[in-house]
């Protein structure tokens, strides 16, 4: 008995320290880019003559919150489908959201990346 109750005041204590360090972290909140126009969608540069990182660096946000809403969809999909997402091809995912928002300026990243994983898990 004693020590499962150690073992539960360090697992809480454990606990307590990682929120207490959350809170005061100012990286509280991850980005929900779900509502974020895809007319602000900027296409990946190219890699070669004129690639800077400073043009990387301009859309390494959007372009990692995809890839991450990709991910996340992948590890949890339909029971129709059953199987896992075990790899993602970053510049078919930039090609097909440089189509969709090109087209669909008025729709949403959110919209884009469920209509892409619709069309990922129809293709398994």
């Amino acid at each position: 008995m004693p020590r499962v109750l150690v073992v539960a005041i360090i697992c809480l204590s454990a606990g307590h320290a990682l929120g207490v360090a959350q809170k005061s972290s100012p990286y509280q909140i991850f980005g929900d880019m779900r509502t974020v126009a895809c007319v602000s969608w900027i296409p990946a540069p190219a890699y070669g003559e004129g690639y800077t990182r400073e043009k990387w660096w301009q859309q390494a946000p959007q372009h990692a919150w995809t890839y991450g809403f990709i991910a996340g969809a992948g590890l949890m999909p339909p029971e129709t489908v059953g199987e896992r997402t075990t790899r993602i091809d970053v510049r078919r995912v930039d090609a097909w959201m440089d189509d969709y928002c090109a087209r669909h300026a008025d729709g949403t990243m959110g919209g884009a990346l469920t209509e892409l994983v619709k069309e990922l898990n129809a293709r398994r």
